[in-house]
Parts: C-alpha cells; sequence; structure tokens
C-alpha cells in the first residue's frame, strides 16, 4: 500500500493547508496541480491492487459483506468495554449496541438489496439505448443517468473515471437472484447495457492506467518508483485476496523487474 500512501499524501496535504472552497473547483480541473494529483490518488486506489480489487468484490458481492452481519450480531458479546485514553481516565464503550446494530443490519438488508436492484434496473431501462437508436448514446444517457443516479459510462465528476473501473461493465451479481424472482428480464437489458458500451465514449480504465510495456514501465518507474500495480492481487474470492498464478505474474510483472 505503499503507492497510494505515496500518490495520495499530495492531496491530502493540499486539503489541510489550502482553501477548501478553491479546492473543490479544482479538482475538476484535471490541468492543476490538484486535479492531477487527485486523478493520480484515485487510479492508484482504484488500480489492481488489494484495495481497488476488495472495492470491485464489494460492488458485486455486497449481499455477502450484509450477510457477515447476521454472524457478527449472535457472536458478539453482551458487555461493555473500557479504553484507556490520556490523564489515566477510560471510555467505555457498549459492544451491545454494536450487537443490536449487526442484527438489525444483518435482517433487514436484503429489503434495501431488493430495492437497489431494482432501481437500477428501472433505471438503466429508462436511460439505455436501443440497438436500433441512430441517437448518440452519450447524450443519451449522460443526463438521464445523472437523474437517475446510476453508475454507467464516464465520470466527467470522478476526475473522468470510467464506471467499469467499479462495475466490469455489467450489472451486479447479487442482483441476478432479485431480477429472477421478479420475472425481470435482465438479458435483454444486458444486451442494451452492452450495445451501449461499444458505442460510448470511454473514460480511463484500469488497463489504461498499467503499462504494458518496458518502456512503459520504464517511465512509471522514474516518476513513482512503487507503480500503481506493484500489487500482486487481482482477484478477491469470498472476502479474501487471491495471488495470481505463477505464470501470470511472471508475464504482467517482467517488465517491472526490468524497470529496476
Amino acid at each position: 500500500m505503499q503507492s497510494i500512501e505515496d500518490d495520495c499524501k499530495p492531496v491530502f496535504d493540499m486539503v489541510t493547508t489550502g482553501d477548501i472552497l478553491s479546492l473543490q473547483q479544482d479538482v475538476l480541473d484535471e490541468e492543476s496541480a490538484f486535479g492531477e494529483s487527485s486523478k493520480r490518488c484515485l487510479q492508484t486506489l482504484l488500480g489492481d491492487n488489494a484495495l481497488g480489487n476488495f472495492i470491485r468484490y464489494e460492488y458485486n458481492h455486497i449481499d455477502k459483506i450484509y450477510g457477515c452481519f447476521s454472524k457478527l450480531g449472535e457472536n458478539l458479546p453482551h458487555c461493555v468495554i473500557s479504553l484507556p485514553v490520556q490523564d489515566g481516565d477510560s471510555v467505555s464503550l457498549p459492544i451491545s449496541l454494536e450487537k443490536k446494530l449487526a442484527c438489525v443490519l444483518g435482517s433487514s438488508y436484503q429489503s434495501f438489496i431488493e430495492e437497489a436492484c431494482v432501481d437500477m434496473y428501472e433505471g438503466l431501462d429508462k436511460c439505455l439505448p436501443r440497438s436500433d437508436d441512430a441517437t448518440n448514446v452519450d447524450d443519451a444517457i449522460s443526463l438521464c443517468a445523472g437523474e437517475e443516479g446510476i453508475l454507467i459510462g464516464k465520470q466527467d465528476d470522478l476526475l473522468g473515471m470510467d464506471a467499469s473501473v467499479v462495475t466490469d461493465n455489467k450489472m451486479p451479481d447479487f442482483c441476478s437472484k432479485v431480477f429472477k424472482e421478479k420475472g425481470m428480464d435482465a438479458d435483454e437489458l444486458q444486451s442494451r447495457l452492452e450495445y451501449y458500451n461499444k458505442n460510448r465514449e470511454y473514460g480511463w480504465t484500469i488497463e489504461s492506467i498499467v503499462p504494458e510495456s518496458p518502456e512503459e514501465s520504464q517511465a512509471l518507474y522514474k516518476s513513482n518508483p512503487v507503480g500503481i500495480s506493484s500489487q500482486v492481487y487481482s482477484t478477491w474470492t469470498d472476502g479474501e485476496a487471491a495471488p495470481e498464478d505463477d505464470s501470470y505474474l511472471q508475464k504482467k510483472y517482467l517488465s517491472f523487474l526490468v524497470a529496476g
């Protein structure tokens, strides 16, 4: 995680020492120092590393994340923890409140997920162009997506990030069960989503921020010795980062060895 600290520290420093109102304007200007640093930080956070892959895992498996709260609520004890603070004083933390919160989340998350999936389906159905629609797909969906609050396409408000960095250009896996139970035609909607993705403008993606050649790796190494893709994890399975097989690692990271 050293690369995250290196690439995001300038942003933290600017936030703590700068004018917040001015920074809010500068952050969307990629040519400004703050905008450039913010974009580099975001690309590192969401890159091919343990943190970025965990965020993508959560997007597709939020049901499993919420499901863990049920077990957590069962296992937490009814007690109060006293934590020492300065001057010999202590602060009490009632674990029973945490237990109740975990139980509430664990018992009610399915209704939250169902509502989120239905809202996403309805938003995509309203915004996505048809395969025979000759309208410019970017113009057709940009305003609609903003009004419906769906994460799709190029995100100008997120420093030009492409939504596929998080979504992988598909609907979350956990929504499949909801669509099936409610008789929603997810296949037809996915086809329209694929048509849109083939004909739209893209922002920056994970692939675009990962160097593929030794020359690109050398340039990145000189500007940032700890590169965006220095982590060896590219998947996150059942809540744990899974290392790639050796053959893939040898091919993917050979350029970094050459650069070093």
